[in-house]
């Protein structure tokens, strides 16, 4: 059984292991965008973009792609 975490905390986990990838030549893992969802118990509802690169964003509505 796994535990609940916050889903800020699983977007900045994932954007440290993206950014730690991308300074190690020909290892870049993710190759796309990600977008974590989730509802968390303090702060609500919760959605964040997480780039290739490492970046991380929260939103309140978001899209991928080009249109």
């Amino acid at each position: 059984m796994g535990h609940e975490i916050p889903v800020d905390f699983l977007a900045t986990r994932l954007a440290d292991y993206n950014q730690i990838t991308t300074q190690k030549a020909m290892q870049r893992v993710f190759g796309v965008e990600t977008i974590v969802a989730g509802i968390d118990i303090e702060k609500g509802p919760s959605l964040y973009k997480v780039d290739p690169a490492g970046y991380y964003y929260g939103y309140k509505g978001v899209a991928s792609g080009v249109k």
